[in-house]
Formats: structure tokens, sequence, C-alpha cells
């Protein structure tokens, strides 16, 4: 069963803002998260939400049926100050 990635508009901005380079790199995860979502570690208290790191980022993404929603792609440092 593939999963339907749907990007957020924080999400669309944070990557946006990014190099190339990083792109890259995410472009390369699209795949894995859209055959199993839930490979990943999932964030305390939300059994839904899950999270990837990426270089020095962190990747941020919620499953909700058949459906992946790309919530934030920020700094390590400033993805949970929210």
């Amino acid at each position: 069963m593939a999963f339907r990635l749907v990007f957020t508009e924080y999400f669309e901005k944070d990557v946006k803002a990014l190099d190339n380079s990083i792109r890259i790199h995410l472009k390369r995860l699209y795949d894995k998260i859209e055959v199993n979502p839930r490979r990943f570690k999932p964030l305390k208290g939300d059994s839904d939400v899950y999270r990837l790191r990426i270089l020095n980022f962190r990747l941020t993404y919620k499953v909700v049926g058949e459906e992946v929603f790309m919530l934030r792609f920020e700094n390590r440092g400033k993805v949970y100050r929210r």
C-alpha cells in the first residue's frame, strides 16, 4: 500500500529556504516514507507523529489513514520549540 504525501504550507516554506544539497537528501526519503511511513521513530506522546533526522535537520510528519502530512523540516534545535 502506497501512502500519499501531503505538504503543509510550513513544510514547503522550510524546504524552500534550504540549499539544493539538503533538498536532494530529503527527496530521496520521500519514496521510503510513501512505502512505509511508520518505519521511522515516533514522537513521544503522539503515536501518529514521526521524526526523522537528516543531517542537522529534523523532519516531522503525521500519518492519518493513507495520507502522510509533512509538518516541518527545520534545524534540530528549532523544530520542537512550537
